[in-house]
Parts: C-alpha cells; structure tokens; sequence
C-alpha cells in the first residue's frame, strides 16, 4: 500500500538498483510489461513513476502499463482485506497469453513483491526458477538462491536472462 500512496507523495519507494537491471534485461531482448493492481483512478501516477524513474543515469524501459479496470476501494478491498491481489494479476496475464497461439507462453520471467505474485506468475505457466520476488529490504528470492540487491543480479545476467536478440 505505502507503494502506491508515497510516489503521490513525493517519496521515492523504488528499489535501488532496478532501473539499471530492467534496461539490461531489455537490451538483452526482452520486453517488459508492468502490471499493477492499482486502480484505473490511478494510472496517471503509476504512469508518472514508471516514465520518470531513474537511475545511474538510465530510465526503466518502455512498456506497456496494465493496471486494474477497478475503482480504488475495490483494488483496496482486494489487496488490503481478503488479500488475493493475484486473482486480478492471473486474470489478466491470462487474457495476454491468450492473445498468443495456444502452443506459446510470451511470459519469460516475473518480478512481484509478495507471494501472491508468484502464483499469479505460475498460474500462466512462468517457470518457478524465473519468478522473483523482492522484500521490503531489496533482496530478492529466487527459486535458486536469494540475491542481496538488483545490482548482485545483474552480474548474473547471463545466466538469468540469456540475449535473445
């Protein structure tokens, strides 16, 4: 929640380190979506912060903004009161997917920040060994192994997010 309402605020909530790992992900071939259960009222702010993030000099890369068709009290009823964020978030990564043929899953890797993330994530066949989730502190779990920061991850780059181009 402090995600969503800090950044209108003026407060920095990113990660350090995420931008430069996105753009290598991106120069690596890959294209990135940002989904978000935020509410529709507030794409303009979730907009602002995904355009206007920077570090180390890069921008995070272009990408195509996917957030909840729901009112604000119904995304928080559903993130704050029964907790199941990833009934949205399956939904509609499955309604992506299905814009691809049946015999492909256009889904490489996922990022999320809770564990209910991760079965949305899995929920549209994301193999487990590619979903991340990051805590409040910045580490970030993996199937594998438990990467300190963003910046340990992207001296794995290799391994993680081979080059499709």
């Amino acid at each position: 929640m402090l995600g969503a309402i800090l950044p209108m605020l003026g407060k920095d909530w990113s990660q350090p380190g995420i931008v430069p790992l996105f753009s290598n992900i991106k120069r690596n071939g890959y294209q990135i979506i940002y989904l978000t259960t935020r509410a529709i009222g507030q794409i303009s702010f979730t907009r602002s912060f995904v355009n206007n993030l920077q570090q180390d000099g890069l921008k995070l890369p272009p990408g195509p903004i996917i957030s909840s068709p729901d009112r604000l009290l119904t995304c928080f009823r559903r993130e704050m009161i029964i907790s199941r964020p990833e009934y949205y978030k399956a939904a509609a990564l499955r309604d992506i997917k299905n814009l691809f043929p049946s015999s492909t899953n256009p889904f490489y890797a996922a990022f999320g920040n809770r564990e209910n993330d991760a079965v949305a994530y899995r929920f549209v066949g994301i193999p487990l060994e590619n979903i991340f989730t990051v805590n409040q502190k910045g580490d970030v779990h993996h199937s594998n192994a438990t990467f300190k920061s963003y910046p340990m991850m992207t001296s794995k780059m290799k391994e993680l997010f081979p080059c499709q181009t």
